[in-house]
């Protein structure tokens, strides 16, 4: 058992809210530091290559998952995933 387990804050499938106001966030702390940690994955489906979703984390414990498609159609109306971009 862990002793000193963390809180995990871990957003899968978020709104275009939530990934807007956090890829803001994330924009401003890059702003405003000058070194900002910030993990970065690709998921790719396993035979194509389109990607899945996009991973971002800024702490051991905070991470986002914005996905691109939802299984084979787009996750996103286009201006939504241009926008995102």
């Amino acid at each position: 058992p862990y002793t000193n387990k963390p809180e995990w804050k871990f957003t899968v499938r978020p709104s275009f809210e939530l990934a807007d106001s956090t890829l803001d966030m994330l924009l401003a702390k890059t702003e405003l530091a000058d070194e900002t940690w910030i993990e970065f994955d690709l998921e790719t489906f396993i035979h194509s290559k389109h990607i899945r979703c996009v991973g971002l984390s800024w702490s051991v414990e905070e991470a986002i998952c914005i996905p691109v498609t939802d299984g084979y159609a787009d996750y996103w109306e286009p201006e939504q995933e241009a926008y995102l971009i």
